[in-house]
């Protein structure tokens, strides 16, 4: 059996185990499956940052991670939270969508969002509102505990997305 992975292997493969090499049956692990038939395992691993308009309603903030997600061909079930800047910490919107999609959805503030390190999208109208210059992007990094960014902020109808992928490993 084939065993191809996205990830990062720890430890050794098992004999019933061909790594890298298409075989009649494969087991693929990553957010892709490359190889017809295969058995594909989509790790969690995906951590989205929200920002959005005050008032902003859930089927607005789901259509918004929906089309940010098939543009980026990440599949829904990779995503394992999502996070904002505390100031969302009341809004409606934000809290039904988190509460509908069963994740965990996590506040920072404007001072720990600013202590995110990576290549930021900045705004000066996001920085006069909010005291940080970025908010879906730094979210998402923090989320997935200074993760790698794969979605750049996705900006339409009042809500920005972005996603950062957790660093993961397989452990055999």
């Amino acid at each position: 059996m084939g065993l191809h992975t996205e990830l990062p292997l720890e430890g050794e493969v098992p004999p019933e185990l061909t790594l890298g090499r298409v075989q009649e049956e494969n087991v693929e692990i990553g957010f892709h499956a490359r190889y017809p038939g295969s058995l594909l395992l989509i790790p969690r691993g995906i951590y989205l940052g929200l920002g959005c308009r005050r008032g902003t309603g859930m089927q607005e903030l789901a259509a918004a991670v929906e089309a940010a997600l098939a543009a980026h061909w990440i599949p829904r079930c990779a995503v394992a939270g999502a996070a904002s800047i505390d100031l969302k910490a009341d809004e409606p919107g934000l809290l039904a969508w988190a509460r509908e999609e069963q994740l965990p959805l996590t506040f920072y503030t404007a001072e720990a969002l600013r202590q995110a390190e990576g290549d930021f999208s900045p705004s000066e109208f996001v920085k006069t509102v909010t005291g940080v210059d970025n908010v879906c992007e730094r979210a998402a990094v923090l989320a997935a505990g200074g993760g790698r960014l794969r979605i750049r902020k996705q900006a339409a109808h009042g809500v920005t997305v972005a996603a950062a992928e957790k660093e993961m490993r397989i452990v055999l």
